[in-house]
């Protein structure tokens, strides 16, 4: 009777065995699941991240290509009088739309191009053309002295600047427009 016993209590042993190995490897498994599920959940936070920065990136991109642009333009006015090449395909080419032939063409300190009507026989408006065209002689509205138009009837002499407005000199000696 020993002898049967034994394959039997041996065969119960090894299921035994078995069975808590498998729960043990089920526990395991569920267990890097787990992680690796939190895994995934932060690479994905990751992955949006990058996505977010990557259009950031994008857009810095974009603003630096349009300060190139302004900054070829205006080298390439700078360089006009000059007999120097001028810069060509440092940036593509832009889609803006055209500017009027009478409009000045300097570029102001924001970065814009300058909305004044160019002086007759210049591409620059009167506060442009004595930075841009430094040998040109100043328009004669700019370079002329203010004008004495009269009094009014407080005593007060009136003056006419070079653009047309008219002022007079208040007592702490600023200007003060009339209208």
């Amino acid at each position: 009777m020993k002898k049967s016993i034994l394959p039997y209590y041996l065969i119960v042993l090894f299921s035994l065995l078995v069975t808590q190995i498998d729960a043990q490897s089920k526990k395991d498994l569920e267990l890097k699941i787990a992680n690796l599920e939190k895994s995934q959940s932060e690479t994905m936070t990751e992955i949006n991240s990058l996505k977010k920065e990557n259009g950031l990136l994008k857009t810095e991109l974009d603003q630096v290509k349009n300060e190139t642009r302004l900054l070829i333009q205006k080298l390439a006015t700078i360089d006009s009088n000059s007999n120097a090449p001028q810069p060509q395909n440092l940036v593509e080419e832009t889609t803006e739309s055209p500017q009027t032939s009478g409009q000045c063409k300097a570029i102001t300190s924001k970065g814009t191009r300058c909305s004044r009507k160019a002086d007759a026989g210049s591409e620059y408006c009167w506060q442009h053309k004595s930075t841009y065209e430094p040998n040109s002689t100043p328009s004669k509205a700019a370079s002329s002295p203010a004008k004495s138009s009269g009094t009014t009837g407080s005593g007060r002499t009136i003056y006419t600047g070079p653009r047309g407005g008219k002022y007079y000199i208040n007592s702490k000696g600023n200007k003060t427009y009339v209208k």
